[in-house]
Formats: structure tokens, sequence, C-alpha cells
């Protein structure tokens, strides 16, 4: 089965070593939803059958390596599942995988917002990764080879001329927030980001034999 159950002067390292990163994808309140039916774009997603039940998701859970393009800056993703009632993914972010082991930044689920089929014949997919619901959500575009689990491509959006810019700068700290009002808006830029080199890459990082841990799937 292809899916699996289971800081210097306040600036981060992705605005020091990524400028194309350095813009915010968001929107007010979250593009996809349960609300309305079933999501088939939304995961995890909730499963069951005669002998078990859990989460469905469509990447490998854990921690991933996060590397840029541009520089040899590296940190690490907390990918992981929240649970087997409740679906979601915890997302936290650490300067090593020991540290991002333990962060939390808030809630997320992967989207597949579409698949490419390039002049080779490989299919892409493309994906975004939205975190939060409480106040909105943040997005991040990514692409993958189709079935991939465990390496994601980080894409560098850029915002439409008909969505909204926000800016605003006090001292180091600077917002650069594109807000997105759809799912088809969200799409559109993600099929144009795949027209761009990937500026990093998220790899899946497996626990070192000397921490003990086991993996589960």
């Amino acid at each position: 089965m292809r899916r699996l159950a289971c800081s210097l002067l306040g600036v981060t390292p992705l605005v020091l070593a990524s400028p194309a990163l350095a813009q915010d994808l968001r929107a007010d309140s979250p593009l996809w939803t349960y609300d309305a039916e079933p999501n088939e774009a939304l995961f995890p997603r909730s499963f069951h059958d005669a002998d078990t039940f859990g989460c469905l998701h469509t990447i490998r859970t854990g921690i991933y390596r996060r590397t840029s393009t541009e520089s040899s800056w590296t940190d690490y993703w907390r990918l992981d599942n929240y649970g087997v009632f409740h679906c979601a993914i915890v997302f936290g972010e650490g300067d090593d995988p020991e540290e991002a082991d333990e962060a939390f930044s808030d809630y997320a689920w992967v989207v597949e917002l579409d698949t490419i089929t390039e002049q080779n014949g490989i299919e892409t997919e493309l994906l975004a990764l939205q975190i939060g619901v409480r106040s909105g959500s943040e997005y991040v575009l990514l692409r993958r080879r189709k079935g991939v689990m465990e390496r994601l491509e980080l894409l560098a959006p850029e915002c439409p001329p008909d969505a909204e810019r926000r800016t605003a700068t006090i001292d180091v700290w600077r917002q650069d927030v594109c807000v997105v009002t759809s799912q088809d808006q969200l799409r559109a830029m993600a099929r144009v980001a795949h027209g761009r080199p990937a500026v990093g890459q998220l790899e899946f990082a497996p626990p070192s034999p000397e921490d003990g841990t086991t993996e589960e799937e």
C-alpha cells in the first residue's frame, strides 16, 4: 500500500540562507477541511476496516532533513503522526534531529494539489503542507516523483498580481505574506513554481541506532 498509517539577530536561518523561500503563503482560514465532505486530497485521513483503524498518510512520518540548493545551510523538520483517532501531523523545527524530535509549532496536513506528466513520461506530484487551523493556515509548496514517500523538493512560489500581499518591517523583523484565498489559486501557484528549479529539499532522516528507537508503520 503506497500510503503509510501510523537565531542570529532574530532572523531565522531560512531567511538568511534562502531568500527565495522568505515569502509566506497564508490563508485566513484553512483552504482544505473535512467540514463539507470527505476530502480525498487531504492527508492524513481516517480509515477503518474489519480488522483495524487509524490514520492514512501520504508521506513517511518522522524527522526530515531540510537543505537549501543555494547554500550549505541545513535544519530539521518534525512531520510526525499525531494519533489514530484524530488525524494530523505534528509539525516542528530544530537545528538538529534531537531538537526537532521534541519541537512543536502547530498541527499540519499534506494536500495533494495536482499530478503533472513530464515529457519523459514520469509523473510529478505537486503537494502543499497546510500548517495551522485556529489562526488560519500557512502553506509550503512541495513536489515529488509520484509515489515517493521519503523525499520532497521545496518550491519557491511567487505572489500572483491578483493576490493580496502584506508587508511590514519592525527593526530587523520583516513580514512578507501572500494571502491565498482559494484552492484553485494555490494550485495555480504550485504549477507556476513547478516551472522553476527547486530551492531546497526534505529528506527523511532515519533514527540513529544509538537512540534506541524503533520505527512503526
